[in-house]
């Protein structure tokens, strides 16, 4: 992997000026940016967007992408302690130390060596799961639902799951994060998570500080809520006794949450043709 340094450097410069100026998150414009320049293969983006991910800092992201640029080269090295040491953003705050390590080593055992987007054909089997979130999302918060889909019809289609007013899906595995509200989502709209449990575990419930209020969500559940509101997972113990930033390699114990939303910057880009070029442009003129 062959990455333009300099291109790099200017796209966090002016990250961090966006941010100063109060722009909601510049960061996924920057990885989005990187993606669509070609400076990063498939295989290479997914790694980084893992990354970044996982520090939400971009600054750590790079450092670590440049000297581990791949799950293999990772996995391969048992000398990563200097990644405990760069910084992590408020939400992976519970990563922090010798945590996120564990954390990225758990991410590729579980890759096992093969590729990381070998699973995109099965992208097609949790559309009818998608679209039924939405259904309820417009059964029971009809008014989040209809300014959500007003945004939706504006943006084109190829930024769109097909059938919902979301853009985009995060899943979480057994991951407490630390207390935070989300950013870059539509304001008037609603995020949704859906969990998917595995093996026996404790904790993990879903707290609302301001309301005194924390659920444990089973199998199947889906909560809507409003995700500027403060929010966070707490600690996630398993049946072996470990204290769980991935799924239990020995008993298998896992909490996944399926999260679904609107990012609010999406209604601004063109055709995935039209985006294409547009980075083309930029990088042509950074010369």
């Amino acid at each position: 992997m062959k990455v333009d340094r300099r291109t790099l450097d200017d796209l966090v410069r002016f990250a961090r000026i966006e941010r100063l100026a109060g722009d909601i998150e510049p960061w996924a414009a920057v990885l989005g940016e990187v993606r669509r320049s070609g400076l990063l293969d498939g295989e290479g983006s997914a790694w980084a967007v893992k990354v970044y991910n996982a520090y939400d800092d971009l600054g750590s992201a790079w450092r670590l992408i440049g000297r581990w640029p791949g799950p293999a080269e990772w996995a391969a090295e048992r000398d990563t302690s200097a990644a405990a040491g760069w910084p992590v953003g408020h939400e992976r705050r519970n990563l922090r130390g010798g945590l996120i390590r564990r954390h990225l080593y758990s991410y590729t055992a579980a890759l096992g060596g093969q590729p990381q987007l070998r699973h995109l054909p099965e992208w097609e089997t949790l559309r009818p799961l998608l679209m039924a979130v939405a259904a309820h999302l417009q059964a029971h918060v009809p008014d989040r639902y209809a300014a959500q889909l007003a945004e939706a019809d504006r943006t084109d289609p190829a930024w769109v799951v097909p059938g919902t007013p979301f853009t985009t899906v995060t899943v979480n595995n057994t991951w407490p994060t630390g207390v935070h509200t989300d950013k870059g989502d539509l304001d008037a709209g609603f995020s949704t998570s859906t969990c998917l449990r595995k093996g026996q575990y404790t904790g993990g419930h879903l707290v609302f500080p301001e309301y005194q209020l924390a659920a444990d969500l089973h199998h199947g559940d889906l909560i809507l809520m409003d995700a500027h509101e403060w929010h966070g997972n707490t600690q996630i113990v398993c049946g072996c006794g470990h204290r769980l930033n991935g799924g239990c390699p020995e008993c298998g114990a896992e909490r996944i949450s399926l999260v679904t939303y609107f990012r609010t910057k999406l209604v601004r880009c063109g055709t995935p043709e039209e985006e294409k070029q547009r980075a083309n442009e930029f990088h042509e003129r950074q010369g």
